[in-house]
């Protein structure tokens, strides 16, 4: 008769039911002790930090590394003395030489008056920087008869700005006067891909005024990319509600939403947008219109593609190296280098194999085999292959026609002596 574990099971059950709870109790007040480290640690929010947070402190460190580099930093020949416009804070050194040498550190006042030696103040806040520089220059020689007088600005002011729209953390922050919009859009973590770069607004005194900041990115228009001035509200609007628009990913400068004219073909956006023409697959554009994907070769176009609202446009970007395979060494990929030939690239890859040819290579770009003399230049993405010379065939046919001769022989041989 085989003995039963019942007594078993029912103490082992008692003493679970008198452990578990203790059990439970020790981890909810371990529990409880962490949140409330968490809470001690980060405020009411608990332990868990948004990413909106670590974003914004990410903002105020990169603001006082900025504060600390304005302090007497040599700023002239980085600044356009024709578009810098002088404010409270800006630092100047003056430079006196001849028959009095003296050297002097003066900051504009909060009243917008910069202080000279020997002489009355002269008010150069709202003036450009070749303007001020002449001013105080002026007013210097009605004191100092040494004609060389060196103006120079050595720090750029710290004001406040507002950036709000479609950005990442919208708000107000610490800029230099040597900053200009777009890197600004860029410190506060970006725009937003519902943003309108080519409608950006300026609201500055009394004055809204609009820039384009896609000519910027796509075609170094630096006017559309203006500094910063003391209280400027810079606000990134979203696409209009009812306004065509399409998603573009990829090769563009930044994937998100574009505003597109009536009729707007996807040539032109392309250039709008400042999509890099050198590392981009322009024939191999993939366009999904109403959940059907169509592929635009704008590298040999029949005819303008017309956009549609909605359409989503995926620009490939070639990758930044070169591959070779085939009758090679070591077949891989090698890095992209300009105006490297094809038997360069070979080398790379140590070389061609016995098997190989030079006279039997071919350069694949986007998906069309042409020959080296038509390829031209190597570019970024292509593939070169080295086929098998026509000498290896011959020898390798011969091989196996040798191999069958044996073969048969051999048949033969042991079929005769069986007779």
């Amino acid at each position: 008769m085989k003995k039963t574990p019942g007594k078993y099971v029912i103490i082992l059950s008692s003493i679970l039911l008198f452990v578990a709870p203790l059990v439970a109790q020790g981890l909810q007040q371990n529990l409880l002790q962490e949140i409330k480290q968490g809470s001690q640690s980060t405020g009411v929010r608990g332990s868990r930090i948004s990413l909106e947070e670590e974003l914004r402190s990410d903002i105020k460190k990169k603001q006082q590394e900025i504060t600390k580099l304005t302090e007497y930093v040599p700023l002239e020949g980085a600044v356009d003395e024709n578009e810098y416009i002088v404010g409270p804070g800006d630092l100047f050194a003056i430079s006196i030489t001849g028959g009095v040498e003296e050297q002097y550190m003066l900051p504009v006042g909060a009243d917008g008056f910069l202080v000279l030696p020997y002489t009355s103040g002269v008010k150069i806040t709202g003036m450009k920087l070749a303007d001020a520089r002449a001013e105080i220059i002026a007013s210097l020689s009605r004191v100092f008869r040494e004609k060389n007088l060196t103006v120079s600005l050595v720090g750029a002011r710290v004001f406040i700005a507002h950036i709000t729209g479609h950005v990442a953390a919208p708000g107000g922050y610490a800029f230099t006067a040597a900053d200009r919009i777009y890197s600004a859009i860029e410190m506060v973590g970006g725009r937003l891909p519902t943003a309108d770069l080519s409608r950006v607004h300026v609201f500055r005194g009394d004055d809204t005024l609009y820039f384009d900041l896609t000519r910027y990115v796509s075609h170094g228009d630096i006017e559309q990319n203006p500094y910063l001035r003391d209280g400027d509200i810079v606000f990134i609007p979203g696409y209009e509600p009812g306004a065509p628009w399409v998603f573009i990913s990829g090769g563009a400068y930044s994937d998100g939403i574009v505003q597109i004219e009536p009729g707007e073909d996807i040539t032109h956006l392309i250039e709008k947008i400042g999509a890099d023409r050198e590392k981009t697959d322009l024939g191999n554009i993939a366009l999904i219109r109403n959940g059907e994907e169509y592929s635009v070769n704008l590298l040999a176009p029949d005819e303008p593609v017309r956009l549609a609202r909605g359409d989503s446009i995926y620009i490939p970007v070639f990758p930044d190296s070169v591959y070779v395979g085939g009758r090679v060494m070591r077949g891989g990929s090698q890095p992209y280098s300009p105006g490297t030939d094809y038997m360069a690239y070979i080398a790379m890859a140590g070389g061609i194999a016995k098997e190989g040819s030079i006279r039997r290579v071919s350069i694949i770009r986007s998906g069309k085999k042409m020959s080296p003399k038509k390829a031209g230049v190597i570019q970024r993405g292509d593939v070169i292959m080295v086929g098998t010379s026509t000498f290896y065939v011959m020898t390798e046919c011969i091989k196996g026609f040798g191999e069958i001769a044996s073969l048969a022989t051999a048949i033969y041989v042991i079929g005769f002596r069986d007779q």
